[in-house]
């Protein structure tokens, strides 16, 4: 028996399964792809979807770690799959995104140690 739940764009009433709508993680549903389209664009694009982007979380978890402090690749990518979401990055997908952000420098092989970009930047 189908479930009614309401556009997020604009509000016209649409059945869907009970078994999509407990699937549904947003609580978002959409009558047709141009109401998806067009709430996208209202809201930001997929900047407000809640989860971090991979960078934004590898951030998030370094963040956790006190400035100056050595830290092993193995520490922050452990720190990293346990944040929310599908992170499940190996040590090296770790490694890629800290060298794009100026919050970590490396000290020695396999070795990182948090830095204040401030400091980076002077």
């Amino acid at each position: 028996m189908p479930v009614i739940v309401y556009c997020s764009n604009c509000g016209k009433e649409i059945r869907r399964t009970p078994a999509l709508v407990k699937k549904n993680r947003t609580g978002r549903f959409f009558c047709n792809q141009d109401c998806t389209n067009a709430w996208w664009e209202k809201n930001g694009g997929y900047a407000n979807t809640g989860c971090p982007k991979k960078e934004r979380a590898v951030e998030m978890a370094v963040r956790t770690f006190p400035l100056g402090e050595e830290i092993p690749i193995e520490t922050i990518a452990a720190r990293v799959r346990q944040q929310p979401g599908k992170y499940n990055l190996k040590n090296a997908g770790v490694a890629r995104y800290l060298t794009m952000g100026d919050y970590m420098a490396l000290s020695a092989p396999g070795v990182w140690v948090r830095v204040d970009p401030a400091e980076v930047a002077a």
